[in-house]
């Protein structure tokens, strides 16, 4: 089986099919990630570069194409259907590949939110698309947690056949157990690789101008301890105080209380709503949340994980497991870029699974 890889990123969907088919090229653009394919991969296989520039003509006959195509904004005009309304997003970058070169099959990944964007329309227009293009198309969303991976990640496959093809009918497919995220936790005592830990009882090193301390179960952020006193408060539209509990509010005579309360040795009293997932601690005997691709330029976002030794993020390595790749896949980059490209990665084991047990 010869395929074509669209949006490739670090080749998940290359290492997921594995010795399952011939790559006969792909397509990516952002240097750090094509560094990192071709660490792993070489560079005998063609970069097309660019998906809004490819010409398909210049592609060779291929058998499936797989990509997971950049969930940006569709724009759904009037009454206006299938292929045309395509037009101007990337999904219309694979269509036009589909139409030139018209593969047996393609594989299809991108957020779940796909289903119910714009009500409905969004995935209402691609299935449209894929329907003219003479394909017919299934379609799961698939949860890597249950693949092997203890990581949250919700995602929908589309998998589409050429009419007039043999095939088999590959979703539903049935999900397994979920692991602990602690599989994936190196040996030594739960401290990550070239990370500091952050104790319960203390204030981390000032991160892009934030201090971080943890209290209790919740990762708080605040520069102010809990046993000191308060900033000035200022009047004016935006103008909030970050109290003790992490959360920006208006100053009110209510956190006044709670100010004095905590200055007596009280507890802390939650303001807001206590699962604001910015400020959630995670149990390393759960799962991990979504690794997500950016994190205001700080890096991508693992979450924060309470040990036993303390608090702290995902190493790159632990978050190449999360996804399925093996350590140091994307080692030669920057951490920031090592994040960045993971956060965007399709999860490894599912593609497996669709490949190679479900025999796509």
């Amino acid at each position: 089986m010869k395929y074509f890889s669209m949006f490739s990123g670090i080749g998940g969907f290359e290492l997921g099919i594995k010795n399952r088919g011939d790559c006969i090229g792909y397509s990516e653009i952002d240097k750090a990630s094509i560094r990192t394919y071709e660490k792993n991969f070489g560079k005998e296989v063609k970069n097309y570069g660019d998906a809004t520039e490819i010409n398909p003509e210049t592609i060779p006959d291929f058998d499936l194409l797989v990509g997971g195509f950049p969930c940006q904004a569709f724009s759904i005009a009037g009454a206006r259907r299938g292929f045309e309304d395509t037009r101007g997003t990337l999904f219309f970058e694979i269509a036009k590949v589909i139409k030139r070169k018209l593969p047996k099959m393609f594989l299809l990944e991108n957020v779940k939110g796909l289903l119910n964007h714009n009500g409905g329309n969004t995935f209402t227009t691609i299935l449209q698309t894929i329907d003219e293009l003479g394909y017919d198309a299934e379609w799961q969303v698939l949860n890597s947690k249950h693949f092997g991976v203890p990581q949250n990640r919700e995602r929908v496959f589309i998998i589409g056949y050429l009419r007039g093809t043999s095939r088999r009918q590959i979703f539903p497919i049935r999900e397994s157990g979920v692991a602990s995220i602690q599989t994936i936790f190196p040996n030594i005592p739960e401290i990550g690789e070239g990370h500091r830990v952050y104790k319960d009882t203390g204030i981390s090193p000032s991160v892009k101008g934030t201090i971080q301390i943890a209290i209790k179960d919740k990762f708080q952020k605040t520069v102010y301890d809990t046993t000191g006193i308060s900033p000035t408060v200022r009047e004016g539209h935006g103008d909030v105080i970050r109290i003790y509990d992490g959360y920006n509010r208006k100053y009110t005579k209510e956190i006044g209380a709670i100010r004095q309360n905590m200055l007596n040795g009280g507890s802390l009293i939650q303001l807001n709503n206590p699962e604001h997932s910015t400020d959630r601690l995670y149990d390393p005997k759960g799962i991990a949340r979504t690794l997500r691709s950016n994190a205001g330029g700080c890096g991508a976002k693992t979450g924060a994980y309470k040990t036993t030794h303390g608090i702290r993020k995902l190493t790159p390595i632990e978050c190449e497991r999360l996804q399925g790749f093996p350590d140091n896949w994307t080692k030669g980059v920057s951490d920031a870029q090592r994040y960045k490209q993971l956060g965007n990665a399709v999860t490894v084991n599912v593609i497996e699974k669709i490949i190679i047990e479900e025999q796509l």
